[in-house]
């Protein structure tokens, strides 16, 4: 953290990385812990990784994040939709108003 922050500023980050810490500590398990929850963690809907000798060996994650992350990388190999979206951010990009009352919404 940098000197030039300013001392409340430094503080507050300072508790959002022990937090986040924590928070991601808590989602990690050893094998045995793993096995002996894993219902429990299952249930859970949340992302979580199991470790081998403190080596992340297996991430678990719900469906619906593998599911967005399979779009995610599907949308990152087209390359068309990578052309859009780069003359999108570039500013390149004109926009047109939809029509909501059309069935091809106006386009």
């Amino acid at each position: 953290m940098g000197s030039d922050l300013p001392g409340a500023f430094q503080s507050e980050l300072a508790a959002a990385t022990g937090n986040l810490y924590t928070f991601a500590m808590q989602l990690t398990y050893n094998i045995r812990e793993a096995q002996a929850q894993l219902s429990k963690l299952c249930r859970g809907g949340r992302k979580f990784v199991i470790a081998n000798r403190d080596r992340p060996v297996f991430v678990a994650l719900p469906v619906a994040d593998f599911e967005a992350l399979l779009e995610t990388m599907d949308v990152l190999a087209d390359p068309k939709a990578m052309k859009a979206i780069k003359q999108s951010q570039s500013g390149s990009t004109k926009y047109a108003a939809l029509n909501l009352d059309d069935e091809d919404f106006g386009l």
